[in-house]
Formats: structure tokens, sequence, C-alpha cells
């Protein structure tokens, strides 16, 4: 303060120097307010011996100043731990890795320690996790891996301010482990007696899920009642629902599930529930359907499902009763309090049996319709047996119906191009008649013949036209007279007739005959 003084022209005197350096350097500061000094253009990290004394014009102060020691500013550290390796895994989450440390002039700052770093596939390198180790650590037990994953790690040094430069990379691949927790379960009363459990897998399975158990115990006032096992687990890995039987009316049970994966039974996860008070009135009747099953023996075996009537009382457990068509006394299986079906064995083949489910809450019954079953020595065709044929199934009519509308489309196309592409009848008829074809363009009724000769008439060839033809000409089929009139290849023949062509002397009719018999010219129109 400045009432401490004690005399004009008060300043700081700021003595610093390297610690292997014995001359001090001097900064004065005349700002008695000024607390701090900023001393630029240090080599990084270095050891440095500071002090500050107090003057005024008469001089120093007589109190001896302490000296302290100081860094200049931390740098990133220049070497990377090498020879990074791993060394045994341990369990599904951890193994032991060891590594070369760096040396300690390297680090440019205060040395802290290692970092490992840890990531997956599915988590990427950018989500890496870490595991702090001590700055004399080489060699590490981490227990932070994935199981049932391919695991990746690096280690490398820091100080106070910055991460060195990585190791090499290692892979660790570890063995599956017990599951997490479910993400929910939920229940719901059915009948006086049971239970409807409904969950969603864990979203940390930690391996092959192989299915769930479920424990069970009552809640009494402050107490909780013994814990029981469902029987038996469920060991479907993609069931989500289960029903939970045999307990006592209007009661309270806290219901625990646990994943199970071939390590294990994993963490649990639990709700409170409530059944419904003792029924004072029938449950709903059920509905019901049946499977034939293979037999090693020459008996019957029909597996009954059966589906609750949930808008109602679908009550709490069931049983199946049936019958020889022929008798009258009914047999029942045993009463089913966690699954929905009953297989029935022992049936003699090659009868009818009349089948029906009953629903049971407290002690009220309710049967299903009755339904008649045929039993077999050997399993007939699905459609006999209550099931569905192939031929009649949605799916392989659909297919069938797509693939005759591919054949049509594909039909259509072909037809399409075919006559876009194809040729006229007459070149193939004339080349059969005895006409070549010709290498010049254009119509080949007006191109010259091949070899530089005209084409001579012939008294034997088809185009030969009757006597009564000679007064024809083409304006008679244009106005419609004879119409249609064509050859068998599809050509049309007309002859030239007195306005369409040069009148001949009857010198030149004379020379066109061969044989005394005269030779009429002809041309085909395409």
């Amino acid at each position: 303060p400045q009432i401490e003084h004690n005399a004009p022209k008060f300043k700081y005197r700021v003595y610093w120097r390297k610690e292997e350096d014995p001359q001090w350097l001097i900064e004065d500061i005349a700002n008695w307010r000024q607390k701090e000094l900023l001393v630029e253009n240090q080599p990084k990290f270095t050891k440095y011996r500071i002090k500050v004394v107090a003057h005024n014009q008469r001089g120093e102060a007589n109190v001896g100043a302490q000296e302290v020691i100081g860094y200049s500013g931390e740098a990133e550290p220049g070497e990377a731990p090498t020879n990074f390796t791993l060394r045994e895994v341990m369990g599904p989450r951890s193994a032991v890795v060891s590594w070369e440390p760096v040396n300690p002039s390297s680090i440019n700052g205060h040395f802290k320690g290692y970092k490992i770093v840890t990531w997956t596939d599915a988590t990427g390198e950018e989500n890496q996790r870490e595991i702090i180790m001590r700055s004399d650590a080489t060699q590490s037990l981490v227990r932070s891996f994935k199981p049932y994953a391919v695991n990746y790690a690096r280690v490398l040094a820091f100080n106070g301010a910055y991460d060195g430069p990585a190791s090499n990379k290692i892979t660790i691949v570890t063995p599956e482990g017990k599951p997490g927790p479910t993400s929910k379960l939920e229940c719901y009363p059915m009948g006086s007696s049971a239970l409807l459990l409904e969950w969603d897998p864990p979203q940390e399975i930690n391996g092959i899920l192989t299915g769930y158990r479920i424990y069970y115990a009552k809640l009494e006032a402050t107490k909780t009642g013994a814990m029981l096992e469902r029987e038996p687990s469920i060991r479907n890995n993609a069931t989500t629902k289960a029903k939970l039987a045999g307990l006592q009316p209007h009661s309270k049970y806290r219901v625990t599930i646990r994943a199970t994966t071939i390590a294990g039974e994993g963490m649990p996860f639990y709700t409170d529930c409530n059944t419904n008070p003792q029924a004072n009135s029938p449950p709903s009747m059920p509905r019901f359907k049946y499977t034939h099953l293979s037999s090693d023996s020459m008996l019957s075996r029909i597996k009954v499902t059966w589906q609750p009537y949930v808008d109602g009382n679908p009550g709490s457990h069931f049983y199946v009763k049936y019958r020889k068509k022929t008798e009258s006394q009914w047999l029942m299986s045993d009463q089913q309090l966690n699954e929905n079906y009953v297989i029935v064995q022992g049936l003699d083949p090659g009868l009818v049996y009349e089948f029906s489910v009953v629903a049971v809450d407290g002690s009220f019954e309710t049967a299903s319709a009755i339904q008649d079953v045929h039993t077999y020595a050997t399993l007939p065709m699905a459609a006999d047996r209550g099931g569905v044929m192939l031929a009649s199934s949605g799916w392989f009519i659909g297919m069938l119906l797509a693939l005759v509308f591919l054949l049509a489309v594909c039909v259509v196309v072909c037809l399409v191009k075919r006559n876009r592409g194809g040729k006229y009848a007459v070149q193939e008829q004339e080349v059969a008649h005895g006409r070549a074809d010709y290498d010049e363009g254009g119509f080949m009724e007006y191109s010259q013949p091949l070899g530089g000769e005209r084409r001579k008439p012939s008294v034997s060839s088809e185009m030969k036209l009757p006597a009564e033809s000679d007064t024809e000409s083409i304006a008679d089929y244009a106005d419609g007279n004879d119409a249609g009139r064509f050859e068998e290849d599809g050509s049309f023949i007309g002859l030239y007739g007195a306005t369409g062509r040069r009148a001949k002397a009857p010198s030149d009719l004379n020379a066109d005959k061969v044989g005394g018999q005269p030779v009429i010219s002809a041309a085909t129109f395409v």
C-alpha cells in the first residue's frame, strides 16, 4: 500500500536469471499498482530464479527479498512412447498393456503422466476414452475396453498444458461379457393372479443375447419376501413379452429381469406391479389354433396355442381339454401358468378329436369353441393339418402374377422391335422367283440390273397378263376398280395404259413378239 512507501519515487525492481546463469537480469517498474511483468521470447519451459525488491529515493528495502523458482511456458511434448504392446487379454473389459517410457527432457513441461486412449469401430477414434497413468508407469491393467468387440488403443505422454504424440496402435479383441440392464420393464394384470410382462432388450448386449431370466418377490409393508424365479427361463433372445402366473390376488410384487449371454446374467432391472382383486365373474372366451407335430412313435402329437381375449378379462391361466369325437369323457392337460401353448401327446392316429381351451380365473372357467382335429400316423399336407398350402399362399400367388406380367411385357417388346426392324416381304418373294438383288441404292425395280444388260422378258414368266388386261391402266385401280388386286407375293401388278405411256406403232408391236406371240412389259409397284 502507498502508506508504506515511506518516501517518494517508489518502484519495484525485478530480478531474474536462469538456474545455471549467475548474472541477474533487472527491470524497474515505476507504477506501484502493477503486479506482474511479462518477459517475452524466452526458451520453452526453462527454470528461472526470480525475486522482487522494493525501492524509493532513499534506497532499497531493508528486508531481504525471497527468491522463488519459476518456469517459462510449457510446450507440446516432443516424444511418443515406443513399443506399445498387448501383453494379455484378462477378460471382456480388461487387458494388460506395456510401453517404453519417454525421455523426461522431451516433455517440455511438468510431466503429468501417460494417457491410454481406446476406441472401437462403432464409436470412432474421435470419441475415444482416456485412462490416466502415473508418469513412472510402463505397464498397466486397462479395464475400460468394450466387451465382444475389436478395441483399439494408443498411449501418449502429457504435461500440464499439452498432450504429446501418440504411440503405435494396437488391437484388442475382447470376449463376450455380461449384458447391461434392459431398457424398460412394464407389467399389466391378467386376471386376478397373473401379470403380463413387457420389456426392451438391453442397449449394451456385450455378446450374443441368449435369453432372459425373471425373478419376483412379494412386497409386504416394509419387507420383501423370498426371491423366486419364473420357470421356465426364456431362451428365445427375440422374446420381449412373458406371462407371470401363480401369484396371489390383490398383491404387490417386485419383478426383476436380467438378460443373459454365454458369460452369464447381466445387470438387473426391476419394477413393482399389482395384481387384480379376486375375480367375481368368469373370464372371456379364448381362441386357439392347433398344429400337427411329427412324432417318433405311431401316436400323434398336437400343439395347441391360444390367444387370450385381452379387451375383457383374459383369465390367469389355461388348460386344454380334449376327447375322441365318439366319446363323452373329456381328458385334460396340465394347467399352463406361464406359456401360451400346450403340446398334447399320445393321441390315436386316424381319428377325429374334439379340442377346447379353458381360461381360468379364480374359481371361474370359460371354455372356447370346440374344434374338430384329425389325427394322422404320418403328417399330411399343410392344408390338411391346419396350415396353408404353398400354392394358395398369398406371396406365392403374387409372385406368379408378377412373373406372368413380366413375361407379357417381354413378348410385347419383342413384337414391337420385330415390326420396326423387319424387312418387307416383297424383296424375299422376288428373290424366290429368280430376281436377284441389286447393288445400287434406291428402288430396285428402277435400278440398273447387274451386268449392265437389260432384263429380257420371258414368255413363260408369271408376269404375263391375260389379253383383256391390255386395256386396263393404273388409273383403274386408283378409281377403285379391282381394288386389292395383288399377286401372292403381295406386289401390285399393273399395266401402263394408253394414258400413262407412249402409243406404239404397229411395227413396234410386231417387234415385241416372240414366236408370234405378243409380249407385254410389266412393272411392279411397291
